[in-house]
């Protein structure tokens, strides 16, 4: 919910694009490991993505610090009061 799309732009590299109403001056992100498919490793917030698009840049690592698809994601929006 709230995510226009989520690309996999490499091994363990994705661009998160949130909806319209999500700027660089009222965004930030939660990322945590776990979901349906869990996978030991880490995820973590490392950017933007250097698309004409706002894009959040999101890397996945196994415990070794290698780039791995094998650890799924949760990530999320936190409302402003």
């Amino acid at each position: 919910m709230g995510w226009v799309s989520v690309t996999r732009i490499g091994t363990g590299q994705y661009c998160l694009t949130p909806d319209a109403t999500s700027t660089s001056a009222n965004t930030s992100l939660l990322v945590s490991p776990g979901g349906p498919q869990g996978g030991g490793g880490v995820v973590a917030w490392v950017g933007y993505c250097s698309s004409s698009a706002f894009e959040l840049s999101v890397e996945t690592n196994n415990l070794s610090g290698a780039l791995t698809n094998s650890v799924s994601f949760e990530a999320v929006i936190p409302s402003t009061p």
